[in-house]
C-alpha cells in the first residue's frame, strides 16, 4: 500500500484490536459485525496510519489448551476496510502545477474513499477543463475533445493509452453523462475514481512538469552559452 500521508510505497507491521459486543458472541459463526481496529506506522514518515475493518463473519483463534487466543475477521468473507486516520489521504502535486488545478486535484483525491463517483465527477471535469484551457479543444463533450487533444500527433504514449482506458473503464457508450456533463455525479465502475486521478497525474507531468523543466534547461545552457561569448539559443 501507499503510505496516505507521503505516498511512499510501504510494508510495515499492522497492530490488531479486535472490537465485540459479548464475550459470549465470539464463539457464534456469524454475529452481529465484528470490527477490527487495525494500525501501524509508516516506516518511512513514521506517521500513525489507523484502519477500520467490519464484517459479519469472524474467526476465533484458541492455543494449545483449548482457550481462547484471539479474534479476527475473516478475510475470506464479505468485509470492508476503510483508513480512518489521517481522515484523507494527502495528495502531492509538483509545483508547477497551476493551483487552480491543484486545488481541485486534491480536492478529488481528499474524497476518493468517501464518495468514488464524487471524485471521478470532480477529476473528469479538471480533465476537460485542463485540455479546454491548455489545449483549445471545445468539441462539447469529453470524448470528442480527447480525440481531438490525441489527434495532435504530439502526445505520448502513455498519455494516448490513459485517456483511452479513460473512456474504457468509464464506459462512457453506457453512460453518457459522464462525457456530455462531465461534472454529474453517476455510478462509476470498479477502479474508475482511482484510474481517473492516476490519469491526472500522468497529464500533469507532461502538460506542466516537463515543459517548466525543459524551459530550465534552456535557460542554463544559455547562460553557459553567455559566459562562453555566444549568442543563447533563445535569440536565434
Amino acid at each position: 500500500m501507499k503510505c496516505p500521508h507521503c505516498e511512499t510505497a510501504i510494508n510495515t507491521n499492522w497492530t490488531t484490536h479486535f472490537i465485540y459486543k459479548d464475550n459470549e458472541e465470539m464463539y457464534l459463526d456469524v454475529i452481529e459485525a465484528g470490527k477490527e481496529i487495525v494500525y501501524g506506522h509508516c516506516p518511512e514518515c513514521n506517521k500513525l496510519i489507523i484502519w477500520l475493518l467490519s464484517s459479519n463473519f469472524i474467526e476465533t483463534y484458541k492455543d494449545n489448551h483449548g482457550n481462547v487466543d484471539g479474534h479476527y475477521i475473516k478475510k475470506d468473507s464479505p468485509y470492508n476496510e476503510v483508513i480512518i486516520f489521517p481522515k484523507f489521504s494527502i495528495k502531492t502535486v509538483a509545483p508547477e502545477v497551476p493551483e487552480k488545478y491543484d486545488r481541485d486535484y486534491k480536492e478529488a483525491a481528499a474524497i476518493l474513499d468517501i464518495s468514488p463517483k464524487a471524485s471521478a465527477a470532480m477529476s473528469r471535469r479538471l480533465l476537460q477543463t485542463i485540455l479546454r484551457e491548455n489545449y483549445g479543444v471545445n468539441k462539447g463533450n469529453l470524448n470528442k475533445e480527447i480525440d481531438e487533444f490525441l489527434g495532435s500527433n504530439k502526445v505520448p504514449s502513455y498519455i494516448i493509452d490513459a485517456l483511452h482506458y479513460i473512456r474504457v473503464i468509464g464506459n462512457f457508450a453506457a453512460h453518457p453523462d459522464k462525457d456530455k456533463n462531465t461534472g454529474k455525479i453517476v455510478e462509476v465502475e470498479e477502479g474508475e475514481a482511482e484510474w481517473s486521478l492516476e490519469t491526472l497525474d500522468a497529464l500533469f507531468d507532461f502538460a506542466f512538469v516537463q515543459p517548466a523543466k525543459n524551459e530550465s534547461r534552456k535557460k542554463k545552457m544559455d547562460e553557459k552559452l553567455v559566459e562562453l561569448g555566444k549568442k543563447p539559443l533563445s535569440n536565434l
